[in-house]
């Protein structure tokens, strides 16, 4: 199981009258925007066999799967087919503390996360607070815990021809994107070619003039974990 399965409680957290077993936060690009969607699981006991998944306060999935706590549920995000996993406890587990993990379009998070080449996520410290910072390329846009942010851009000198190119994947290569975290912390993102089909563009983010190390994609998979 990935880092972003989300392990059961033996007490689950109770939002509304319902009983989570795990909630995540996915970022998923539509069109030139990002948006946040908010995925909550409920996962009954043995008797009641319930399993419901909401998306945005939207119900998805309504199961009842008396005496079965394992099994897969499919449902849409947008355009993106996902599947939540439910796995039994592990060895070293309590009996109750099932798995829960969320895949889109067939690949665990930090696989989703790995493979998309026109988003980047850093996840640094900025005033002592914990923060979500993203760029989608197409745009290009710049979000800070799931808000879009204005930005300024700025082309960049170059003795590379190459670099101030626009193709469609990517309208702002050899610019930088400026920016201002909290109205007073200055920040912007570079972006120049990085001449790898795999992955065809650099995003290096400052914050301060002090560059910050792009998260790995486990850490973007944790982070999407909320519970």
């Amino acid at each position: 199981m990935s880092s972003a399965a989300a392990p059961a409680k033996d007490a689950t957290s109770s939002i509304e009258g319902r009983n989570l077993a795990a909630v995540f936060h996915v970022p998923l690009i539509e069109g030139a925007e990002m948006k946040i969607h908010r995925v909550e699981v409920e996962h009954g006991t043995v008797v009641t066999g319930k399993r419901i998944v909401t998306v945005d306060g939207v119900r998805v999935v309504h199961q009842k799967t008396n005496f079965s706590f394992t099994g897969i549920e499919d449902f849409n995000i947008g355009r993106c087919h996902c599947q939540l996993l439910f796995a039994p406890p592990r060895a070293d587990q309590g009996v109750f503390d099932f798995q829960y993990e969320l895949q889109i379009d067939e690949k665990p998070l930090h696989r989703y996360f790995q493979d998309h080449p026109l988003m980047t996520t850093w996840l640094p410290m900025v005033a002592g607070k914990p923060t979500w910072i993203m760029l989608v390329c197409r745009g290009p846009a710049i979000y800070i815990d799931g808000t879009r942010m204005e930005s300024v851009g700025e082309l960049m000198d170059s003795d590379d021809e190459d670099d101030n190119e626009s193709p469609d994947q990517c309208r702002s290569v050899g610019s930088k994107q400026n920016f201002v975290i909290d109205d007073i912390i200055p920040a912007y993102v570079k972006i120049t070619n990085a001449r790898n089909k795999y992955k065809p563009f650099n995003f290096e983010l400052y914050i301060n003039d002090k560059l910050v190390v792009a998260a790995t994609p486990d850490a973007v998979a944790k982070r999407c974990r909320i519970q």
